[in-house]
This record gives structure tokens, C-alpha cells and sequence, in this order.
């Protein structure tokens, strides 16, 4: 399938699209503001529940369903009518709050998180489309970048917000019990808006590539947890065995299946694999700092969790500020140019951490690191949102902007369980299996940051290549037979 240029977006625009984007804005900070508020509140939730060895598959649980959630709603926009399937994430997503906040045990409290993950990924997913629709080239940048910048302030406020809950009793129920009313409100706002018309796109929806799709992703995001809860290195490896199991067969079945969940066929333009890999690679990297990090100020620094937490809310505020940034420059710069920019700026911000325990002033270098590293990469994954939705037909959106999100989740799911546990495996072998010093630490965390520059060099590379790229899937398409 050749599609290199953009193409006429839409029949008509919506009879209030910046109404619509509000309500799209709103929903999109509830979701974001429950994915992050679970990973502070977790260990007092799980502990009043006598179910402490449960607390990781709380924020596991809305991964899986998030992640799982993504292709399936990207995939559905472009055969459906998408805003009726926007009513619908945001009405599984209120049935899942309603669920967690009333909870009498653990069993409901994550079937609770289960719904709200699938709904929250119908709702960031849709989101994306429903704003890449509405909008066109400054307009969608701009609002995309609202929508970015949304994250970013979520990501600040939903530690800080669960850290004070934690503190006061049962008071965590009344954040999900909120998200009730706040989502019927979204669902009323919407209402008799014009959305585009969109020829919908035919085709079978393959129900066992879901399933294979499903075990594969439970089967992978399960081994960090399952490490966490037990500390037996067994069953993350059976878990990842398992995974490498169904992925492969999950694999085999999309190339044969006409109309896959994940459009695999799309790798194969280069300027696609080349997006979607940068997406991924830059979503490990800049949530795998907010584990690495607090091990690097803790063990290496030997500092207090308040000044670990004056380096790491940095990156949040640097994604929001980037993402600002970016919807201004994208008007001016190229897409590749930029983005080479941006990942060159979140490798001096990762010299700059690693420089700034012996700099003078510390905690102001460290804090700069964050904001760097934050604003490049947040800038980073929203050009490449743009690059992607810009070059999208129309009647295939759905599926460009959900392989796009599909990417980002399973890079925030595997980043900082993949590189953190390079990190203590690397300290506890260098260590002996004995007490970890911190020069073993920082042995090992050097390590971890070579290679990170390293990827993030490798990937500014590729993306500074991309236009060649895009030269050669021009090629292939010229000489390629015409596509129904």
C-alpha cells in the first residue's frame, strides 16, 4: 500500500471543532491523570486490601488494556463512525471508575483498572484521530500540542495528587469516583456536534490476531511484574518465553489476514518503519528515566527523595514545553530537521545528568538535565505524531494514528522495566550477589547511560536519513502496480 503524500483530510469540518476539542482535552487528562496517580497510591491501596502482593498489576493491569485497547480503536475509526466510538471508550472508561471507587476487594479493584485501561486507550487513541480530522496543518498542530502538553501536566499532578490521597485514608476513592460525573459531562458536551464524514473502510474484523495479540502483550508486560512480586527470576523468563511463543504466531497471522489489528504491511515504507521505531525507541527512553534516575541520585549522588524529586518533575514540565514548542516550530522547520534537534537535545541532557553530581550547584544541572531530556523527547514523539497523521490518507488515519499510539505504550510499558533491570542486574552480578556498593551502582548505571546515548544516537541517524527514506518509497511506488 503506497501512500506518500497528503491528501485532502475530510468532506466537511465539524460545526465546532474547538468545542469538540475541549471535551476531547478533558478526557484525555482524566485518562492520563489515572495511568500515572496508581503507580503512588498502589502500596497504601493494595495494603488496605491485604493484598500487597497484588499492588504491581494495578498499574499492569491499565498498561495491558491500554496497549491491547490501541490497535483495536485505531483500526475500528477508520471502518466505523468514530465518534460513536469515542462515546463508547469514554462510557467503559466511567464504568471502570465507578468500579475502582466503590471496590470492596482487590478481584473488583482490578477488573476496575481492566476497564478503565481499555477505556482510557479508546480514549487517548481516538483522541489523536478525532483532533488529526478536525484540524489541519497549524490548527492540528497546535491542538496536538494542547493535547501533548495535557500529558505532561497530568504526569506532574498525578504523583503529587496520589502522594496526598495516600495520606488521607480512603480519599484515593473520591479521584476515580470523579472521573463519573467529569466523563458524562464530556459525553454531554459532545453531543450534537457535526463530526467529518468519512467513508468507512470494509473489512473483517480478525477477533484471533486479538486474542494472539492479547496474550503476547499479558505474556511481556507480566514479566517485570512477576519479578517485582515473587524476586524468583523463573517466571519472568517463562513469561517472556511465552511471549517470544505467541508474538511469532501472532506475526505469522497478520501477514496472511487481509484487514490485521495492527497494519503490519505499513513497515514496510520506510518512512513509516522509521517513525514508528523512533516512537518506540523515544518512549522507553523517556519514561525509563523516571527509574533510572532516582537509582542515580539515590546510590550514586546519595541524596534525600526530595532532591531525586526536584530532578525528576522536571521531565514532565519539559514534555509540556516541549510539546508548546513544537506546535510553533513545526510551521517553520521540516519535520526531520526538527526532530534531529530535538534528539540531539535529549542527549545533552543526558550527558548533563550524568556530568552533574560532580558540577557545582548540583541539583540546578540535574533539574536542567530533566527539563532537557523531557523537552526533547516530548517534542520528539509529538513531530513524529505529525509527520505520521500528515502523511496519512484519510480513509487510513485510524490505522497510521493507532500503530503511532501502539508504539508509544509498548515503549512506555517495556522502557523502564527493560533498562532498569539492566541496570540491578548489571550492580547485583558486578556486586557478587552480595550488598551492592554504590561504586557498583555507578559501574553499572554507566553502562546503562552509554548505551542509552548510543540508541539515541543511532535513532537521530534515522531520522535524519528520512528523507532519503521517503525518496525510495516514492521509487517503489512509482514502479509498484495501482492499489484498490
Amino acid at each position: 500500500m503506497c501512500f506518500l503524500a497528503p491528501r485532502a483530510l475530510m468532506n466537511h469540518h465539524a460545526s465546532s471543532p474547538n468545542r469538540a476539542a475541549s471535551g476531547i482535552l478533558l478526557a484525555t487528562f482524566l485518562g492520563a491523570l489515572d495511568s500515572t496517580v496508581m503507580g503512588t497510591i498502589g502500596p497504601t491501596v493494595s495494603s488496605r486490601f491485604h493484598a500487597v502482593i497484588w499492588e504491581p498489576w494495578l498499574v499492569t493491569m491499565f498498561m495491558l488494556m491500554a496497549a491491547l485497547a490501541t490497535p483495536v480503536f485505531g483500526r475500528l475509526a477508520d471502518r466505523e463512525h468514530h465518534h460513536q466510538l469515542y462515546s463508547w471508550a469514554l462510557t467503559i472508561f466511567a464504568v471502570g471508575s465507578g468500579i475502582t471507587a466503590i471496590s470492596p476487594s482487590m478481584g473488583i479493584l482490578l477488573g476496575g483498572r481492566l476497564l478503565q485501561g481499555m477505556g482510557a486507550g479508546g480514549i487517548f487513541t481516538l483522541g489523536l484521530i478525532l483532533i488529526g480530522r478536525l484540524f489541519t496543518g497549524s490548527q492540528r498542530a497546535a491542538m496536538q500540542g494542547r493535547q501533548s502538553a495535557v500529558w505532561g501536566i497530568a504526569a506532574v499532578l498525578g504523583p503529587t495528587l496520589g502522594g496526598w490521597l495516600a495520606q488521607n485514608g480512603w480519599w484515593w476513592r473520591l479521584l476515580f469516583g470523579l472521573n463519573v460525573p467529569l466523563t458524562l459531562l464530556v459525553l454531554w458536551w459532545l453531543r450534537g456536534i457535526s463530526w467529518p464524514s468519512l467513508a468507512s473502510t470494509p473489512g473483517r474484523f480478525d477477533y484471533a490476531g486479538l486474542l494472539r495479540l492479547g496474550a503476547t502483550l499479558a505474556a511481556l508486560m507480566a514479566a517485570p511484574t512477576l519479578w517485582t512480586s515473587t524476586g524468583a527470576w523463573f517466571f519472568p523468563v517463562i513469561s517472556i518465553a511465552l511471549a517470544v511463543v505467541w508474538g511469532t504466531w501472532w506475526i505469522q497471522g497478520q501477514r496472511r489476514v487481509p484487514d490485521p489489528i495492527i497494519p503490519v504491511g505499513l513497515l514496510q515504507l520506510q518512512w513509516v518503519r522509521r517513525t514508528i521505531g523512533a516512537t518506540l525507541t523515544a518512549s522507553a527512553l523517556l519514561y525509563s528515566l523516571v527509574v533510572l534516575i532516582p537509582l542515580w541520585t539515590r546510590e550514586v549522588w546519595t541524596v534525600s527523595a526530595t532532591t531525586t524529586g526536584w530532578v525528576v518533575l522536571p521531565i514532565p514540565l519539559g514534555w509540556a514545553l516541549g510539546s508548546y514548542v513544537t506546535s510553533r516550530l513545526v510551521r517553520q522547520w521540516a519535520f526531520h530537521r526538527l526532530a534531529v534537534l530535538q534528539t540531539g537535545m535529549f542527549g545533552i541532557s543526558i550527558i548533563v545528568l550524568i556530568l552533574a553530581g560532580w558540577l557545582p550547584w548540583a541539583l540546578v544541572w540535574g533539574s536542567l538535565g530533566g527539563l532537557g531530556a523531557g523537552g526533547g523527547m516530548g517534542g520528539l514523539m509529538m513531530t513524529l505524531l505529525l509527520l505520521l497523521q500528515s502523511w496519512a490518507p484519510p480513509d487510513a488515519l485510524g490505522r497510521y494514528t493507532g500503530l503511532y499510539n501502539f508504539a508509544r505504550n509498548v515503549g512506555n510499558a517495556l522502557g523502564p522495566g527493560l533498562l532498569g533491570g539492566a541496570t540491578i542486574a548489571l550492580a547485583f552480578f558486578s556486586s557478587g550477589g552480595h550488598r551492592v556498593a554504590p561504586v557498583q551502582w555507578l559501574g553499572a548505571l554507566d553502562i546503562v547511560w552509554v548505551g542509552i546515548l548510543g540508541v539515541t544516537l543511532g535513532m537521530g541517524w534515522m531520522i535524519a536519513t528520512m528523507p532519503q527514506a521517503m525518496a525510495a518509497d516514492h521509487q517503489l511506488c512509482a514502479q509498484s502496480p495501482p492499489m484498490e
